[in-house]
């Protein structure tokens, strides 16, 4: 049985599989070849925003080119197709497609932070000094495309 795939195209639906995901992956180009991190990420309307440490090789790609593609899935879960009697795997994923730009702004650079965190505390808010800020990368993703679909292989 060859892979089926079905387009997503509900909003809600594509909302559903990025809160459901808790890692996903960021692509970058490094001299012609891909560069692909893992990264905890927040997302609101149109956007992915993800933080790292300031300095790195991630950080260095970005500033050489603003391009990034950003790629993640819910857990794969067993299916018993009927028809064959196979086994199959059941995924729904989002892929995505941007630029990224670098969030100068303290107050931003805030709010990015308490979104992300917010995901991954179940609500909790926190507190970040000036310092605290300065010392973090805060990086905003602007969704040129994306693409979701429910995947069966």
């Amino acid at each position: 049985m060859s892979p089926r795939f079905e387009e997503i195209v509900s909003r809600k639906e594509i909302e559903a599989i990025l809160t459901a995901t808790e890692v996903g992956r960021l692509g970058l180009q490094d001299d012609g070849m891909p560069y692909i991190i893992p990264m905890n990420f927040g997302f609101r309307e149109n956007c992915l925003y993800f933080h790292s440490a300031p300095k790195g090789h991630k950080i260095d790609l970005l500033k050489k080119d603003s391009r990034i593609s950003f790629q993640c899935e819910t857990e794969a879960r067993r299916v018993r197709d009927e028809e064959s009697g196979k086994w199959l795997m059941e995924t729904r994923s989002v892929s995505a497609g941007g630029r990224a730009r670098f969030i100068e702004d303290p107050g931003e650079k805030r709010e990015a932070m308490m979104l992300i965190m917010s995901r991954y505390s179940g609500g909790m808010e926190f507190e970040y000094s000036d310092e605290a800020l300065e010392n973090l990368t805060l990086i905003r993703m602007s969704i040129d495309t994306i693409q979701a679909r429910k995947i069966l292989l």
